[in-house]
This record gives C-alpha cells, sequence and structure tokens, in this order.
C-alpha cells in the first residue's frame, strides 16, 4: 500500500466522523420544526403540548441516529475491500468482515423492541448471556459512539494494513509472484 492509497482511505471515515460531530439534523433543528409542524395543535387538543412536542422530538432524533446506521456500516465495510486489495491474506478479510458484523449484530440485538422514543428517552440494559447489564447512555449516543467506533476502526485497519504492507512489501511481492 502506498502512502497516497492510505491517505485516500482515511479520508471518508475522517469526513464520515466529521458530519456525525456537525450532524446537520439535529434536536435543535428538529424541536423547532415540531414546533413550528404542531403549532395548529397547542390550542385544540387536551395533550400537553410541551410533552407531545418533547416525545415528536425524541422520535425523530431517535430515528435520525438509526437512519445514519447502514449508511456507516456499508462504508466501513466496503472500504475497507479497497484497502485489503493489498494483502493476499483471505482470514484477513474473513476477519474484518467479522469485526464489522459483530459490532453490527450487537446493534441489532442492542436496539430490538426498543422504539425510537426509547432509544431517546431510556437507558435500556445491554443483554449479554443471559444477563442484563445497566449502561449510562441513551440508546441514540450508544448508536452514535458505534458509528464512530466503526469509522475509527477503519481508519485503525488502514493504518495497520499500511504498516504491515510497507514493513513486508519485498516478502509480499513473492508471495502474489507465485
Amino acid at each position: 500500500m502506498t502512502p497516497a492509497s492510505a491517505v485516500l482511505a482515511v479520508i471518508p471515515p475522517f469526513f464520515a466522523i466529521f458530519v456525525e460531530l456537525l450532524n446537520p439534523i439535529s434536536e435543535r433543528s428538529i424541536s423547532h420544526s415540531v414546533q413550528k409542524d404542531l403549532e395548529n395543535y397547542k390550542a385544540s387538543t387536551a395533550i400537553d403540548y410541551n410533552t407531545l412536542t418533547k416525545q415528536v422530538v425524541s422520535i425523530a432524533g431517535g430515528a435520525v441516529e438509526v437512519a445514519g446506521l447502514a449508511p456507516t456500516f456499508v462504508a466501513s465495510l466496503t472500504s475497507g475491500f479497497s484497502v485489503l486489495n493489498d494483502l493476499p491474506n483471505p482470514w484477513v478479510i474473513v476477519g474484518y468482515i467479522l469485526v464489522f458484523l459483530a459490532l453490527l449484530l450487537f446493534l441489532l440485538h442492542y436496539l430490538s423492541g426498543q422504539t425510537y422514543l426509547q432509544m431517546s428517552d431510556t437507558k435500556q440494559p445491554i443483554e449479554l448471556f443471559g444477563y442484563k447489564v445497566p449502561v449510562r447512555w441513551h440508546g441514540t449516543s450508544i448508536v452514535s459512539a458505534l458509528i464512530y467506533i466503526a469509522n475509527l476502526l477503519l481508519i485503525l485497519f488502514v493504518v495497520i494494513i499500511f504498516a504491515v504492507t510497507r514493513e513486508h512489501a519485498p516478502s509480499m511481492q513473492l508471495i502474489e509472484a507465485d
């Protein structure tokens, strides 16, 4: 792997982290939109307007976080394949895929059965091997953290592959020639 291809490989995950940090669909923008959309219900319903607004903002916030999962995991997984092209060992590819599958399956298991409102407003315990492990974060925070982790793993992977291919460049050329 050349230094130029390593730099090109880490640009997408850096931008993904940047976009996650500066998410344009923030709770503040959602809150403003919800207040505007529900203005007609303010006087005409018996439901407490502030409670309704808070719940709709939480539901939308949860949906926004979950919507970011698929593109993140697909991008992280597929970007890694371009890096793996420099390694002739198929077990590295299998390991790479298994790491991302494990993250995705963990997240799907954790989020299963939760509504968007629950993801935003409650701290659901993580169930591992029949034990419920309490967490300090809301579900949306866990989703956001896993988006960062997936992108950081890709960056780490690129750095490791770059170091390995650079260190073993002459021996790898012999393997590829066979």
